[in-house]
Formats: C-alpha cells, structure tokens, sequence
C-alpha cells in the first residue's frame, strides 16, 4: 500500500508508537559512542573501557531476548518495558555518580534490552494490516533520524558543559522519555 493509504489517525499513533523507539535507539547510540570517553576521563585505559562497552553491548543483546520472552508471559507487558526502562536509566546514572562503575555497567546491560522487543512491536497495534508495510518504513524513517541527530546533540551537550558525563544524563533522559 502507498503512504497516502495511511489515515489521518493511524498516521498520529504511528508517529507516537515510533518515538520511544527513536528515543531508546538515540540513546543507546548516545551510550555507546560517549560513555566510554567518560570511562576514560575517569581514569579508565581505553581497552578497559571499551571492554566494559562490549560487555555491556553483549548483555543488552541477551536481554532483548530475556526481555520478549518474559513480556509475552506476563500478565502485564507493559510493566517489563517500564522496568526495564526505569532500571536502564538509573543504571545509567549510577554509572556517574556511585561507585562500582562494572557494577552499573553490567546491570544497565542486563535490563537495557528488555523494553526492546514491546517498542518495536507497537506499529502492529495501531496500524492496519493493509498499511503495515508503509507504516513500518516510517517507524524505521523515524528511528534512524534519532540515530542521526542524537550523538551530534550529545557531543554539542558535552562541548558546551565541558562535562564527559552529559551525554549519559541526555541518555537517560531519553530513555526515561520512552
């Protein structure tokens, strides 16, 4: 079907269900490329801190999956994509200000997946079957501009603060904007 087949409704709730996947997308790219700068600045090597990336990468990818199958066996899915929201985000702010940085790392990557798989399934509950198609170039139009814009705005925050760890909160934020 052409975009033009997407109603005026569906095209409202398709822009509503693809910002939370835009807002966890940018902030994990905001994550990814900024956190280990901060790791760096205090006092991390460079291997170690990106070592402490990986490992977190590693358990976001494990928990994407821990985080769809515990969400299809819930009674209430929503309250894995909220948990899994709200640990992420303080995980991340624990990463800043307390100690135990492998601690926080660790865990923000064991729950940092688990609100994936409900985010990007939201399009089919508001899209029909016949615009799905069109609608999830949208979605996905939609999460790459966040991907896009995101790290430049983290590195004008960092730039303008002169604070390594301003990206984080930015990417908590977001995170907690899902």
């Amino acid at each position: 079907a052409p975009l033009g087949a997407i109603s005026a409704r569906e095209w409202w709730l398709l822009l509503l269900a693809s910002l939370p996947w835009m807002l966890f997308n940018g902030a994990y790219a905001v994550v990814l490329a900024f956190l280990p700068l901060h790791l760096m600045k205090e006092g991390y090597g460079i291997g170690p801190a990106g070592a402490l990336i990986g490992l977190n990468t590693l358990l976001i990818i494990a928990s994407v999956q821990a985080g769809g199958v515990w969400a299809r066996h819930a009674r209430n899915p929503d309250f894995v994509a909220h948990a899994g929201l709200v640990l992420y985000a303080a995980s991340l702010c624990a990463v800043l200000v307390l100690p135990g940085t492998f601690v926080w790392i660790v865990l923000a990557g064991l729950v940092g997946g688990l609100a994936a798989g409900i985010l990007v399934t939201l399009p089919a509950d508001v899209l029909r079957r016949e615009t799905r198609a069109p609608g999830m170039g949208v979605f996905f139009t939609v999460y790459y501009a966040g991907n896009a814009i995101y790290p430049p705005i983290a590195g004008w925050l960092a730039d303008y603060s002169g604070r390594s760890g301003v990206p984080i909160w930015f990417a908590s934020a977001s995170v907690l904007a899902c």
